[in-house]
């Protein structure tokens, strides 16, 4: 079982979405706080294992927030709900490295879908940002025209959660090698980590 904070500045909002947390079976205790400020104190009395936080706050930017919170709880997954829907908003919540994004107003039975499945460990992005992500990257991109075979290859086993020499040896090709192409990778993604990647991955899954 586990416990969430909800943080949005409009506490109807953070009080909603706090309530419907508490429909996902594994969700323990639900909390739900109006700033990121006083989320941060309540950490002296819970540890919360999933963050659900607005990118748009007044007192704090979103982005700093959960940089905030994964300095002070290292396992937390992050989820961002967000009435900003565009494409250039999307990359930029991405790159934040969180576990999930979805957009305000969608029906309650996504929003409860979606933080099912960041505790079960996957990535979830509602439809609304799955469309304008595919905008963005171009339909079929993401593992395909972007990228040489190799590239791809080495793409799949990364976003898969694999080391660099586990994908080395299931290719067949150095450590160097790997790195190689996962430098690449990244470059052509404009993305810096692995699991910006996987976030990639399970968004536009490779066909």
């Amino acid at each position: 079982m586990v416990d969430c904070f909800v943080v949005d500045d409009h506490p109807i909002m953070a009080q909603a979405l706090s309530e419907l947390c508490m429909e996902v079976p594994t969700v323990r205790e639900s909390w739900a706080f109006s700033s990121a400020e006083a989320a941060f104190d309540a950490l002296d009395l819970h540890q919360p294992q999933l963050i659900i936080c607005d990118i748009v706050m007044p007192t704090m930017p979103g982005a700093v927030a959960i940089a905030e919170f994964k300095r002070r709880l290292a396992d937390v997954k992050i989820l961002v709900v967000t009435g900003m829907v565009a494409v250039g908003h999307a990359e930029e919540v991405l790159a934040c490295e969180i576990d999930g994004i979805i957009a305000k107003g969608i029906p309650a039975e996504l929003f409860v879908d979606g933080v099912a499945k960041v505790l079960a460990g996957k990535f979830y992005s509602c439809p609304v940002f799955a469309s304008l992500l595919k905008l963005g990257y171009g339909s079929n991109r993401i593992f395909s025209g972007m990228l040489t075979k190799r590239e791809r290859e080495v793409a799949r086993g990364l976003a898969k959660g694999m080391s660099m020499a586990e994908v080395g040896q299931s290719l067949n090709i150095s450590y160097k090698t790997v790195d190689c192409h996962r430098g690449s990778v990244f470059a052509k993604f404009h993305i810096s980590s692995q699991r910006q990647l996987m976030q990639l991955y399970h968004t536009f899954p490779a066909r």
